[in-house]
């Protein structure tokens, strides 16, 4: 059974590679995502975690020479009953098998650093997922803005029918001058049961300004061009929006 799925996750990865290529002309990149939920432990606070952080970023730069990246999401707007979470862990590598090696390295060194988490932070939960880079703001990372929306097929729709949109939704944002970049999930090991999304759309700018520009430009007639780009393909829920504090690493 594992060979077959492995086999499915494979096939349908490469597939959504090829479409993508094949309707905007270029292949994009896919990253590895780790999502780990945090709560803080009483006495503790958002200044004790980025102090551990920056820790983790010398540790990690010390022992991982595969390349790793992590940012502290922290809830913005966003309904605390749907995420009960202080904060969480968003770790990218270049690909699951970096990720797996990343981990494999933590697990045989990372005792003493595990055990200073665990003094601030209770663990909720650990997912995977693939990234995939839609429109891309930056190579440098940095702190930003995340817009996020749980997206689901509607029947007899799939990624071909949302790369062609991909590419009418991009047209307009570049002919606008929209500012942000754009990458979609694809959920892997961990979700909940209840998690029926196919995808997560999430619009990425690089401060609250950035993403206000946007959100104007979409009520000028963006909702239109969104519309008629996505809307015989998917539907998507009430966006949500985090903050991005970059702490860990400086490439892939």
């Amino acid at each position: 059974m594992s060979k077959f799925l492995t086999s499915v996750c494979v096939t349908l990865m490469l597939t959504i590679v090829s479409v993508f290529a094949v309707a905007d002309g270029h292949t994009p990149r896919m990253d590895a995502l780790e999502l780990i939920s945090f709560n803080l432990k009483k006495g503790k606070d958002m200044d004790d975690v980025f102090k551990h952080a920056a820790e983790m970023d010398k540790w990690i730069a010390s022992n991982i020479d595969t390349g790793y990246m992590a940012w502290v999401m922290v809830p913005d707007t966003v309904s605390m009953r749907d995420y009960p979470m202080d904060f969480f862990w968003l770790g990218v590598a270049k690909d699951n098998a970096t990720m797996g090696k990343n981990r494999d390295v933590w697990w045989q060194k990372g005792a003493k650093m595990q055990k200073k988490f665990d003094a601030l932070a209770s663990f909720e939960g650990r997912r995977t997922m693939t990234s995939m880079s839609v429109k891309p703001l930056s190579d440098k990372p940095g702190n930003g803005v995340m817009t996020v929306w749980s997206c689901e097929y509607k029947d007899g729709q799939g990624f071909a029918e949302v790369a062609a949109g991909d590419k009418a939704m991009l047209d307009y944002m570049d002919k606008v001058g929209m500012p942000g970049g754009l990458v979609r999930w694809f959920p892997g090991a961990g979700g909940p049961k209840s998690d029926t999304a196919d995808f997560r759309n999430v619009f990425v700018s690089a401060s609250d300004e950035e993403r206000g520009q946007a959100s104007d430009l979409m009520l000028a007639g963006g909702q239109q061009a969104l519309q008629q780009a996505y809307g015989n393909a998917v539907e998507c829920d009430q966006p949500r929006v985090w903050r991005a504090f970059h702490v860990v690493g400086k490439s892939l």
